[in-house]
């Protein structure tokens, strides 16, 4: 049944992204991955489905735009994605994706499923409507934290689905990359500081109903 679509955004470490991949075969018909590397995926006898290539390389709040409009423009309510340093236990794929059409079927108003947080997660593409697009000023850190908090604010379901086999190895694109790291000490005070601005209070202690509570 084609009425999903399945991404995994990667950037470094192609090694991982095998594993990644390996790991949910349920999805590899319907699997994108978004390739945001320094210089390109070669595409090896690993690879199931597309790989799709920006003309730059994209922040996390811009793909995560992207991967969204892809799937409505293909039809899809469904849109799954992994983190590209992340592993699904045996059965947690076809979980998830289950969960997300009995819940769709059930006309739950559902926005975003959870497994290990989200290292694994299905959104609904009608938040697009809703909720709009993820913030791109907050490009990396706590954008999810916004974007859930807009999705729970406008009345939709943040549910965790008790499919927490997906082991994570955290931060593996950061700790990769010397020059992406030292980037991230400096920028990652910077992406909190504009987060408590927008909503009164750092991530656990928002004040704000509205976006700079206007």
């Amino acid at each position: 049944m084609s009425d999903f679509s399945a991404f995994v955004p990667h950037v470094v470490r192609e090694d991982l992204l095998a594993k990644a991949v390996d790991s949910i075969p349920e999805y590899h018909e319907n699997l994108t991955i978004i390739d945001n590397s320094p210089n390109g995926l070669q595409k090896g006898s690993y690879w199931w489905g597309d790989v799709l290539r920006p003309p730059v390389p994209l922040s996390c709040s811009q793909t995560f735009n992207w991967i969204m409009r892809l799937t409505r423009e293909r039809g899809h309510k469904i849109c799954i994605w992994m983190h590209n340093d992340a592993e699904a236990g045996p059965g947690v794929a076809q979980g998830l994706l289950d969960f997300a059409r009995k819940s769709t079927a059930d006309s739950r108003k559902w926005g975003v499923l959870f497994t290990h947080y989200d290292t694994m997660c299905a959104l609904n593409t009608d938040l697009i409507d809703v909720v709009g697009e993820w913030d791109v000023n907050l490009p990396q850190y706590a954008t999810d934290n916004d974007y859930y908090r807009r999705v729970r604010l406008a009345g939709w379901e943040c549910i965790d689905t008790n499919l927490t086999d997906v082991k994570h190895e955290g931060s593996a694109t950061i700790n990769s990359d010397p020059m992406r790291k030292f980037v991230n000490s400096v920028t990652f005070p910077l992406y909190l500081y504009y987060y408590s601005q927008k909503w009164g209070g750092d991530v656990g202690r928002e004040k704000f109903l509205t976006p700079f509570n206007r």
